[in-house]
C-alpha cells in the first residue's frame, strides 16, 4: 500500500514487531493459525521464532495427515537458516524433509 510503503524501515520493522507479539497472543490461546504471525515475524527478522512457529506448525499439519502442508513449513524453516549452516536443527529438519 501506498502508506506502508512511505514508511521508513525501522518504523516497518517495529510495526511487524509489534503485530508479531499480539500475534503471539492470539496464536497462544489458539484464535489463529500461525501462518500471519510467522509473515510478521519473517518482515521483523525475527529467525528463531519463525523456525519455532514452522516447526510447531508443521507437526499439526502432520497430525491432522496434511503432508504438503507439512513440507510447506519445514522448507519455510530450512530456508530461515544460512545456506551453508549446518545447524543440528537444519539437519533434523533436512532428515524430516526427506
Amino acid at each position: 500500500s501506498i502508506i506502508y510503503s512511505r514508511l521508513e524501515t525501522d518504523d516497518r520493522l517495529n510495526k511487524h514487531e509489534k503485530a508479531a507479539k499480539l500475534l503471539q497472543n492470539f496464536y497462544k490461546s489458539g484464535r489463529i493459525s500461525s501462518e500471519e504471525l510467522i509473515y510478521h515475524l519473517e518482515k521483523c527478522g525475527k529467525k528463531d521464532s519463525i523456525i519455532q512457529y514452522c516447526i510447531a506448525n508443521a507437526d499439526l499439519m502432520e497430525k491432522l495427515k496434511n503432508r504438503e502442508e507439512v513440507i510447506k513449513n519445514l522448507r519455510k524453516a530450512i530456508s530461515v537458516f544460512e545456506n551453508e549452516s549446518a545447524d543440528k536443527v537444519k539437519v533434523e529438519l533436512l532428515i524430516r524433509l526427506a
